[in-house]
C-alpha cells in the first residue's frame, strides 16, 4: 500500500509521480557543521511512510543512523531529535579531542 504525506491511501501511479517530486518528497535537510547530512523524507510505503537518515556528507552517502516514521508530525520532531542528538556527539567529540590534546601537552 501507499501513502501520501496526510497518510491517504494513494495509488502506485500517484506514489510514483511523487517519489520523483524532490520539493514533495524532502521533508527536513540539516548540514550539522561537522559536515554531517541529517535528511527526513517522505517514503510513501506502508510501514515507512517517512525516514531520517544520517549521512556522513552531501558527497558521502554511508549512512550512520537510520530511523522511520509514521507521520509527517512524527517525521519532523524525529528529524530535530535527530540532528539535536548528532549535534551533541559533535560537541563531545570536540571535547574529548581538546582533552586528549591537552593530556599529550602535559606528558
Amino acid at each position: 500500500m501507499y501513502f501520501d504525506k496526510k497518510n491517504c491511501k494513494i495509488k502506485l501511479e500517484e506514489w510514483s509521480k511523487l517519489l520523483n517530486d524532490i520539493e514533495y518528497k524532502r521533508v527536513e535537510k540539516t548540514i550539522l557543521k561537522n559536515g554531517k547530512v541529517v535528511s527526513t523524507v517522505w517514503i510513501g510505503v506502508e510501514h515507512q511512510i517517512f525516514e531520517t537518515m544520517v549521512f556522513s556528507s552531501d558527497d558521502d552517502f554511508t549512512e550512520e543512523y537510520t530511523s522511520r516514521y509514521l507521520t509527517l508530525k512524527e517525521a519532523k520532531a524525529g528529524h530535530k531529535e535527530v540532528v539535536k542528538r548528532f549535534d551533541e556527539q559533535e560537541k563531545q567529540e570536540l571535547i574529548d579531542e581538546k582533552i586528549k590534546e591537552d593530556t599529550k601537552e602535559l606528558t
